[in-house]
This record gives C-alpha cells, structure tokens and sequence, in this order.
C-alpha cells in the first residue's frame, strides 16, 4: 500500500490539473476513496492552489516607503561592495601563495647529475 500511495502522490498534480489519461485517472480515483492519507495530502495540494490563486489574483502590488527604500538600496550596496572586497581579498591571498610557493620550492640543480639523492635532500631548507 505505500508504494501505491508513493505513486499516486506523485501523480496527484497530474490529476488536479487534469492531465492524466482516463484509466491513470480512474486509478488514483479508486485509490483516494480507499485511502485516508492520500485524501489527506490532496486536501493540502487544494488548499495551497486556492491560497496560492487568491494571491495572484486579489492582491495589490506591495509598497514601500522612500525610508525602507532607500534602507534596501543601502543594504545592496552593502552586499554588492563587501563581494568585491572579498574577490579581491581571494585573488590577493592566491597571489601570496603562488609567489611564496615559487620563492620556496625552487628546484636545486645538482652539479653532477648522478649525485645521489640523499645528497641533494640535505640541500633542501627545511620547512
């Protein structure tokens, strides 16, 4: 039975919009007289499409006054410029670290290409 109510929860926006065909229509109408808990979700599903018709419909545009206006300007810019001190505080950082990491890890070149490499390990500043 959950694996029927998992199927029918799926599909029921299908069905409220009414683009199911006949016999997956007929299913989920058996299947909701029987069911308590898949009536119940559907009850949701309409309750949440008249809250949400009643929104786009009826209501007015929001407004705002010059105050809370200008409070939200200053809080994009806000945003806007604390993005950019980042960025740059990133770019600056990586840069550091590719300088340092160049600086530091520069390879020792050996005088006789056969030297052992024990020896040239010694050569290396530790860290």
């Amino acid at each position: 039975m959950r694996e029927q109510c998992d199927i029918v929860q799926d599909i029921l926006p299908l069905y409220m919009d009414g683009a199911l065909r006949q016999p997956t229509k007929d299913y989920v109408q058996r299947h909701l007289a029987e069911c308590e808990r898949c009536r119940a979700v559907k009850q949701e599903w309409e309750k949440l499409d008249k809250w949400q018709a009643g929104r786009s419909i009826g209501q007015e545009p929001l407004t705002i006054s010059t105050e809370e206006a200008r409070f939200i300007k200053e809080v994009k810019k806000w945003r806007r410029r604390s993005g950019l001190f980042f960025l740059l505080l990133i770019v600056l950082f990586s840069a550091v670290t590719w300088m340092l990491r160049t600086y530091l890890y520069e390879p020792i070149p050996a005088d006789n290409p056969m030297q052992s490499v024990r020896e040239v390990i010694h050569l290396v500043p530790l860290l």
